[in-house]
């Protein structure tokens, strides 16, 4: 294997690819939100579910679970990305 070339990847592109597509890290601290399963979509929008993750001296470890509209979230994103410009 003494030829093989290793391709530099930055420890957040490493972190990326561990918790993997469905996930976004806090850009401050060792924690991030995993999305899971499948959104519900309800009269009052779409819900979805996610973990809020921390990393611990034993490892990844789930501080909550939080269930959330993500049309008022899509809204709530919107609306800050208007306000940053």
């Amino acid at each position: 294997m003494a030829d093989v070339t290793k391709f530099p990847i930055k420890a957040g592109q490493r972190l990326k690819n561990r918790r993997g597509a469905l996930a976004t890290s806090c850009e401050v601290s060792g924690r991030w939100i995993k999305f899971r399963g499948k959104p519900a979509r309800l009269e009052a929008g779409v819900l979805a579910f996610a973990d809020i993750m921390t990393e611990g001296d034993n490892g990844d470890r789930k501080i909550c679970e939080f269930c959330f509209n993500l049309t008022e979230l899509e809204a709530l994103i919107a609306k800050l990305k208007k306000e940053a410009d």
